[in-house]
């Protein structure tokens, strides 16, 4: 009945509860001062599994969402939550060690959240997510121009937490048109 919706939790609440706990068990770990990544640097941090783990759960997540429920609803949605899930999928795995390409996954990875905001925005004839993509302009601007924070884990958390409210109602209304047909 509201297996779209429990399944959309379930991904950002898992990989979200083991960012946490990754935090908890790193007293060296600043949110002003890290990127979150650097949780998960399988040289440099022992949470680098628990970390990884809860990234590589949640890209699964998001994608079994979007080919499960999705994809009879707005292919052009699902298409971008596939693609959201199998680069979060890939930050877990090509972690700091890998320089570069970790840094590239991680940059179409927040990109996308972006995007997605933006036809949210244009899709629906809503102005609220369109308002938040500026917002994300403005909070990477900041970090990448001027080094506020110095670290990135802020503006990666104002990314994801503020792109979860949107990625929720759609699911939230897959599972009312859901529900209405049983």
């Amino acid at each position: 009945m509201y297996k779209p919706l429990l399944l959309c939790i379930a991904s950002y609440a898992a990989p979200l509860a083991l960012i946490a706990l990754a935090i908890l068990l790193s007293p060296w770990f600043s949110l002003w001062d890290n990127a979150l990544s650097d949780l998960g640097h399988a040289v440099r941090s022992v949470v680098a599994p628990v970390f990884n783990f809860g990234l590589v759960l949640g890209g699964f997540l998001i994608v079994a969402c979007a080919l499960l429920y999705m994809l009879g609803f707005s292919r052009v949605k699902a298409l971008i939550q596939i693609c959201l899930g199998f680069t979060l999928a890939l930050i877990g795995v090509y972690d700091e060690v890998y320089g570069v390409l970790h840094l590239a996954v991680s940059i179409v990875f927040f990109v996308g959240l972006i995007a997605y905001l933006l036809l949210l925005g244009f899709m629906d004839k809503k102005v609220l997510p369109v308002l938040v993509a500026l917002a994300h302009f403005a909070i990477w601007f900041a970090h990448l121009s001027y080094d506020v924070p110095p670290g990135a884990a802020l503006p990666e958390l104002a990314a994801v937490l503020s792109f979860i409210p949107f990625y929720t109602m759609d699911y939230a209304v897959l599972s009312r048109r859901e529900t209405r047909y049983l």
